[in-house]
């Protein structure tokens, strides 16, 4: 077995490049995404306390759609294997796992509450 990385989180990210499943260059964002998801996670106190502090829309946006895309790639599959064929001719578009649904909604709900802070902004500021 060829090893792809000693980095388990890399060599998985390196697989599904050699899969296209993902780019070079969505791997290498992924790593920032894990990055920032490590931050949160383990200072998220941090975040709770420095109102300047916000976690980054911008990432979580990435993620979602890596996340699609590799989505995508394992639906393909199934598809091939015959997972959905008593659903009939369905696209890798189609099902969407619970995870991505659940993640878009709080991206989304994130973002438009960033849109309502502004909206209630004072103006002329700026």
């Amino acid at each position: 077995m060829v090893r792809l990385h000693k980095n388990r989180f890399r060599a998985s990210l390196l697989w599904l490049v050699g899969s296209g499943a993902i780019t070079l260059e969505q791997a290498d964002r992924l790593q920032e995404i894990q990055a920032h998801r490590n931050e949160l996670t383990h200072e998220l106190v941090r975040f709770i306390v420095d109102v300047k502090l916000e976690p980054s829309l911008e990432l979580f946006v990435d993620a979602l759609s890596i996340l699609r895309d590799i989505s995508r790639f394992w639906t393909q599959i199934e598809i091939e294997i015959g997972t959905f064929s008593e659903h009939g001719d369905i696209s890798a578009d189609e099902p969407v796992p619970i995870s991505l649904y659940v993640l878009q909604l709080c991206v989304d709900a994130y973002g438009q509450g960033l849109g309502d802070i502004e909206d209630d902004a004072p103006s002329g500021g700026k």
